[in-house]
């Protein structure tokens, strides 16, 4: 998996609950269950939710890379003493 898709895919499991993320993985990713009342059970397939996304999370982690990648170039010219 490309770092891109890492840093994508931790972003993706922010939006679900601590408990649901921690055990979450691009190998391994539950279908979560939530009782609404007591006859009706909402149920997330957390695999076809991330692929629906999947562009979404996959941009902003694009954005994420480049801004990383300026701060380093900033950090850099800044240990040689130039300044933009």
């Amino acid at each position: 998996m490309s770092y891109r898709e890492r840093i994508a895919f931790a972003m993706f499991k922010t939006s679900y609950p601590d408990n649901i993320a921690a055990n979450m993985s691009l190998e391994s990713m539950p279908v979560t269950r939530t009782r609404i009342d007591a006859h009706l059970v909402q149920e997330v397939d957390t695999r076809l939710d991330w692929g629906k996304k999947r562009d979404r999370y996959l941009k902003l982690a694009d954005a994420a890379l480049l801004e990383i990648d300026a701060l380093a170039h900033e950090a850099d010219q800044n240990r040689q003493g130039r300044k933009q």
